[in-house]
């Protein structure tokens, strides 16, 4: 008789998109602490406030570095091999858009509204410049600091692999605080220091931190990209009519509250609609390529390249890995 017959439902039952893709989990909850962190943020400064009344915007920005920095370790410490170097640097790199926060002062005095504006912005940008920070000591060039020696633990199962491309993923998601961060203080300085329009401050604004987004966001996907002339001039005409349709939208002088609205709403719009876009135009190159091996080919303990040996055994330190475990390091785990 089949044994799969006396096997209980709950047995039976096929594990969640999570637990069968933990790396394609892990990016979703990144995804949702851009929801979940500012509103937690936001309800948490409103009901402090009302208890030790300080500046309710310092408290949301506090807050908010707090959540997106604990989530972001709890998130990713399993595909994490933590060394000394590594831990110091994410330690050292958590402290700087935290000690922004708790000393929440502007890098130019501006005025009252204004000076909150830039705080907040100063903020933001720090945040996201902390994730690419410790994307690069997590999983970074192999190359420098705490990322020379990648050492693993023998046992593999308490270590997953960090896939290239969501790498990326979350190098882009690091993106959007900032560019946000840096168009908040980019309007307050070209309007309070500069002293231009308001309009004009708005387009400058808008191509400044869009020209930014698009040079970020085809750096990063670069290597996983099949680069063909025509494949470069379409993302070049995409990128310009990304770039025109910015800069032209705050120029007419609306009187409707909702078309002023939209013309706020349609730059990250159109940013969004840019991402998606060129990630379904892009044609995907093969992960397997001589380069993604050779920086895969390397010891699990001391991080020596193995590449062109007829055995397993690192001639650096001596360590001598089963056929397993260097499947298990060559092999993504859920294809991202």
């Amino acid at each position: 008789m089949d044994d799969r017959r006396n096997e209980s439902p709950a047995r039976a039952q096929r594990p969640s998109i999570a637990r069968a893709k933990p790396i394609a989990g892990r990016l979703v909850l990144c995804l949702a602490l851009f929801l979940l962190a500012p509103a937690s943020a936001a309800i948490a400064a409103e009901w402090f406030d009302s208890l030790i009344a300080p500046d309710v915007l310092q408290l949301w920005s506090v807050g908010w570095t707090v959540a997106v920095t604990l989530a972001s370790l709890l998130i990713w410490r399993a595909c994490v091999v933590w060394t000394l170097g590594r831990a110091a640097g994410t330690a050292i790199a958590t402290l700087v858009p935290l000690g922004q926060a708790l000393w929440w002062q502007p890098i130019f005095n501006v005025g009252c509204i204004s000076d909150d504006v830039l705080r907040t912005g100063q903020s933001a940008t720090l945040l996201g410049l902390w994730v690419w920070v410790t994307v690069w000591l997590w999983w970074g060039f192999d190359r420098g600091l705490a990322v020379c020696r990648r050492r693993r633990p023998e046992n593999r199962n308490r270590s997953m692999v960090m896939t290239p491309i969501a790498r990326t993923i979350v190098v882009g998601y690091g993106m959007l605080p900032i560019v946000v961060g840096l168009y908040f203080v980019l309007m307050i300085f070209l309007t309070d220091v500069v002293s231009l329009s308001e309009r004009t401050a708005y387009q400058v604004a808008n191509v400044a931190c869009g020209a930014l987004a698009v040079g970020i966001w085809i750096r990063a996907w670069r290597p996983h990209v099949i680069w063909s002339p025509r494949i470069r001039n379409l993302t070049g005409l995409a990128a310009g009519v990304f770039l025109v349709l910015i800069a032209l939208c705050p120029l007419p002088d609306f009187n409707s509250d909702v078309l002023g609205v939209c013309q706020v709403a349609i730059p990250p719009m159109a940013l969004g609609l840019w991402m998606i876009v060129t990630t379904r135009l892009w044609p995907a190159r093969r992960t397997d390529t001589p380069a993604w091996l050779e920086s895969a080919l390397r010891c699990g303990r001391c991080g020596y390249s193995l590449k062109g040996l007829y055995a397993t055994r690192c001639p650096e330190c001596g360590y001598e890995p089963t056929l397993e475990e260097v499947c298990m390091h060559l092999l993504p785990e859920d294809g991202l």
